[in-house]
């Protein structure tokens, strides 16, 4: 709806754009346009991390496919082959949207600004601003739940990131696996939703989701 996005941009979260380039890379996998599903993804990772909830199926549901079609030597080898493309046009879009980080701006002497761990760092902590603890107030997650029990969101954050980094991926393996081995498009979407509901459930919940 219109009044929704004016409020969402107008919020500077801009998940519009995220979900439109996510929903161009869905209709990419359907269509089999694997290389343009990954540099729509990849550029919706970049452009905001919560897209991350959708990356781990498209991977899985690609993979699957192309795993799929190879049934001899030469199916094997292009299948091979197309992996390998997709690994490139994965490195390449990232090789471009970090190259500002890959070559840090300049003073007026010519001396760079930081050094490549300086400034990678702090994007890094911009895309993921983990200091922020598991949750914040009033957000219905498992670690919310929890901290009434046990004080999670009061834990080191070196441990809270283990902690969740492991209970997200460790709950998403079912469906990811389950895709892989039935990679159709209604598995896919599927996968999707788990997976995307895995990820809001039990990852740090940031600001930005």
């Amino acid at each position: 709806m219109p009044a929704a996005i004016m409020a969402d941009h107008a919020h500077f979260q801009y998940n519009q754009f995220v979900h439109g380039l996510v929903l161009w890379a869905v209709w990419f996998v359907f269509n089999e346009y694997y290389e343009l599903a990954v540099i729509a993804m990849t550029l919706a990772v970049n452009f905001k991390q919560p897209a991350l909830y959708f990356a781990f199926p498209f991977a899985a549901v690609t993979l699957g496919k192309i795993l799929s079609n190879a049934r001899d030597i030469t199916s094997a080898y292009q299948a091979t082959m197309r992996v390998f493309n997709l690994l490139v046009a994965f490195l390449v879009v990232n090789v471009i949207i970090w190259l500002p980080v890959l070559f840090p701006p300049k003073d007026d002497f010519g001396e760079p600004i930081g050094s490549f761990e300086t400034q990678f760092n702090l994007v890094i902590a911009r895309i993921l601003p983990l200091r922020r603890a598991i949750f914040e107030s009033k957000v219905a997650t498992f670690w919310c739940v929890l901290h009434n029990f046990v004080k999670v969101n009061y834990w080191e954050g070196g441990m809270q990131f283990q902690l969740t980094t492991g209970a997200t991926l460790l709950l998403s393996l079912p469906a990811l696996i389950y895709t892989l081995r039935k990679p159709t498009n209604r598995m896919f979407l599927l996968c999707l939703f788990n997976v995307s509901l895995t990820f809001f459930l039990f990852a740090m919940q940031v600001h930005e989701k």
